[in-house]
C-alpha cells in the first residue's frame, strides 16, 4: 500500500514481513551510520544524476561526531558524552548531504523524537528537508517506519514511529512550545545577532534539559558573533559543544590552483571567510583580562587561536 499513490513511500499502517536478511541489515544500519549512508542513501549530481553517497574522510569524521560524540569530564568529574556539536565548515563541502543523512537516520531509528531544522532563511531549512525527503524516498520500504496521514508536507515529515522533522527559519519564536530532541541549526553565523541571542535564550533551556537531547550547529564564519562565541568557547573547552573544523584542502580536487582561482575570481576576503573558515583580515584590538595587555590581531588569528592568541 503506497502512501498517497507514491510507490517509494509506505503508509504507517502498512505491514512489512521481514526476512532474516532484512532484520540483519536493519540492525547493522542502526549501529553503523556510515554503512547506512553509503549503502542506502542517494543524492542527485549534475553530471551523474542519482548516485549512491560515498563519504569522503572528513565527511565521515563529521557524521560520526553527530552520531557518536566523544566523551568529556563534566564539572562533577564524571565522564559523559558531549551533547552538542558545532561544525566550522567551508562552502560546498557536502555538509548539507551529510547532515541530511544523519537526521534521516536519527528519525528512523529513534521513536517519538522531534527534530527541528532551522536556518538563517526558511528556504535554506526547506532545502535540507527536501534532501531528507529524497534520501527517505530512496530507502527500501523495509527501512522506512512509514508515513502517517498528512505527515508528508512542505514543512514537515511525521513517521509511524512517532518521530517527526520540522523545518523553519531561525526566529526567536520559531519553535517555541515544541519539545525538541534534536535541534539542527544551519548557517547560524548568518542569523542577525539579536535574533540569534533571543532564539538561543528561548530554546536552549528546553533542549538542554533532556539527557539525550542534541544541538548541532553547522556554519561558515561571518565575523565575530554568536556562532563565533560558541566556537571559541568550544575550542577552549568552556562549553558542552564538541568542535569539528572542516579544512578546504580536505575536499578532493582542492589544491593551490583551486585556491588561486577562487582568490582571483572572488577576492581574498571571500576566500578567507567562505573557504579558509576565517573571519577576514580586519585588525581589531583585544585586551587580556588577566594582565590588561592589549594586542592588535586580525579576525583570522582569533578564529584560529582563540584565547591562546596572547601566546603568539
Amino acid at each position: 500500500m503506497a502512501y498517497q499513490g507514491n510507490q517509494n513511500l509506505r503508509s504507517a499502517n502498512e505491514k512489512i514481513v521481514y526476512t532474516p536478511e532484512m532484520k540483519k541489515e536493519f540492525i547493522r544500519c542502526y549501529s553503523d551510520i556510515i554503512h547506512f549512508g553509503e549503502e542506502y542513501c542517494h543524492i542527485i549530481t549534475i553530471d551523474e544524476g542519482k548516485v549512491k553517497i560515498k563519504f569522503w574522510d572528513f565527511q565521515k569524521r563529521m557524521i560520526k561526531a553527530m552520531y557518536d560524540p566523544p566523551e568529556y569530564r563534566n564539572v562533577e568529574g564524571q565522564m559523559e558524552k558531549k551533547k552538542f556539536l558545532i561544525v566550522l565548515s567551508p562552502r560546498q563541502v557536502g555538509k548539507t548531504t551529510v547532515s541530511a543523512v544523519y537526521l534521516t537516520h536519527y528519525a528512523i531509528f529513534n521513536e517519538h523524537k522531534t527534530i527541528a531544522i532551522l536556518a538563517n532563511k526558511e528556504k535554506t531549512a526547506l532545502e535540507i528537508l527536501s534532501r531528507i525527503k529524497m534520501i527517505y524516498e530512496g530507502l527500501p520500504l523495509w527501512l522506512q517506519p512509514g508515513i502517517v496521514d498528512g505527515g508528508w508536507n512542505k514543512q514537515s515529515i511525521t513517521l509511524g514511529n512517532g518521530s517527526r522533522i520540522i523545518a523553519t527559519s531561525t526566529a526567536s519564536s520559531a519553535i517555541r512550545g515544541y519539545t525538541i530532541n534534536s535541534l539542527f541549526l544551519d548557517e547560524f553565523a548568518f542569523v542577525p545577532p539579536q535574533i540569534a541571542e533571543e532564539f538561543m535564550n528561548s530554546v536552549y533551556p528546553t533542549v538542554s534539559s533532556g539527557k539525550t537531547s542534541k544541538i548541532i550547529i553547522v556554519s561558515t564564519p561571518n565575523g565575530m558573533n554568536h556562532f563565533y562565541n560558541i566556537w571559541i568557547d568550544a575550542i577552549r573547552g568552556k562549553n558542552s559543544y564538541f568542535p569539528v573544523k572542516i579544512n578546504w584542502w580536505e575536499v578532493p580536487g582542492r589544491d593551490d590552483n583551486f585556491k588561486k582561482e577562487i582568490i582571483r575570481n572572488q577576492g581574498i576576503t571571500s576566500w578567507n571567510q567562505e573557504y579558509n573558515c576565517n573571519a577576514g583580515e580586519s585588525i581589531i584590538n583585544i585586551r587580556n583580562k588577566e594582565n590588561g595587555l592589549i594586542k592588535s590581531v586580525s579576525c583570522d588569528e582569533l578564529w584560529k587561536y582563540g584565547n591562546k592568541i596572547f601566546d603568539k
